[in-house]
């Protein structure tokens, strides 16, 4: 979480866990495959769960760009830890939340560790609007069929985290 940077600017590659890894930055999309893989490399099962949710902390330049605070998709991991599933979004950096003044998400293994609904003032913050399932990878057709109900925008045109490149 901490060693790869959360960062929203990438190349189509950047899709693979490998290239993540390798550049060291990625958004929670990418952060989530990078995190399956390497769980998965370690015989640990783990699934990719994807979500719309609003980021009531986001800065006015990316609210001004994406025309709102509803991000998505958004997306979190899932593994089967001692016989239980068991959620963690490992999308921001420990950085990232220092500057920003919201709480670090804390993974301990047996809890779930998802992005908290207020920062460290007691503000909103992050705010799960919707649940569309987890899968073992990326799914880019739901993506495709889900987003313009979702955000009111077509992906193939303004979808500016550009995961057509998943195709």
């Amino acid at each position: 979480r901490d060693t790869i940077v959360y960062s929203t600017r990438f190349v189509r590659e950047d899709y693979r866990a490998s290239q993540v890894l390798k550049r060291g930055a990625g958004h929670c999309v990418h952060k989530a495959i990078l995190l399956a893989a390497l769980a998965r490399a370690l015989n640990i099962p783990c699934r990719i769960g994807i979500w719309a949710i609003r980021n009531h902390k986001l800065n006015p330049q990316t609210v001004e760009r994406l025309g709102t605070n509803l991000l998505f998709p958004h997306a979190s991991n899932q593994f089967m830890l001692n016989g239980t599933w068991v959620s963690v979004c490992a999308a921001f950096d420990q950085d990232m939340c220092r500057n920003t003044g919201v709480p670090v998400v804390v993974f301990d293994g047996v809890h779930d560790a998802m992005l908290p609904p207020h920062d460290l003032e007691g503000n909103q913050y992050i705010e799960y609007l919707d649940f569309l399932g987890y899968h073992e990878d990326i799914p880019v057709n739901l993506y495709l069929r889900t987003c313009p109900a979702t955000t009111g925008r077509n992906p193939r045109i303004s979808w500016k985290f550009k995961i057509l490149a998943l195709k």
